[in-house]
């Protein structure tokens, strides 16, 4: 029975450690995974550099920005004209990938969802709604019956990298 209570007191004194040890560790993983850059699917890269090309034209400069290799600086001919980021929302079960444009003040040109894995709620894909944040201030883009969490999660995601943009370049 001694051995039983030295062994209980020793556990007793050694728990408090490993807890913080384990919340130190499970901590640290966390903000690695969510800190960490999504790299875009090859699929959504091609669609992303047709989309430049329909907008900007072909013989453009697109170079990385230093705060996110996603987002893409547009020149032609030494002249800024725009800005593309590609990014990430949640939907319901998963997460999608859509693309912002815009122009060299900063105003969005057009927001396209590159690749949306879910059975429902892909009406966020149409075109007509999309244009809304082009015409629009985000906080008033209109919601979709069945699709509320896309929709939500984008507008959130396009505001919150309307922020970061205009931190950045202005």
């Amino acid at each position: 029975m001694n051995q039983v209570n030295t062994i209980l007191r020793f556990i007793k004194a050694i728990a408090p450690s490993v807890k913080m040890c384990a919340v130190a560790f499970f901590s640290l993983f966390f903000v690695s995974i969510t800190t960490a850059q999504f790299v875009p699917t090859e699929q959504s890269t091609k669609k992303v550099n047709a989309l430049i090309n329909e907008t900007f034209g072909a013989d453009i400069l697109a170079t990385p920005l230093e705060i996110n290799s996603n987002y893409k600086l547009i020149e032609i001919e030494g002249e800024i004209k725009g800005y593309v980021c590609v990014e990430q929302a949640l939907s319901k079960h998963d997460k999608f990938e859509f693309v912002v444009i815009y122009d060299d003040q900063l105003n969005i040109l057009q927001v396209k969802v590159l690749l949306y894995r879910e059975d429902y709620g892909y009406e966020i894909k149409s075109k007509r709604w999309l244009k809304q944040f082009s015409t629009r201030d985000v906080r008033k883009v209109q919601a979709i019956s069945g699709a509320t969490i896309s929709v939500n999660s984008l507008k959130k995601a396009v505001q919150h990298l309307n922020q970061k943009m205009k931190k950045f370049i202005l």
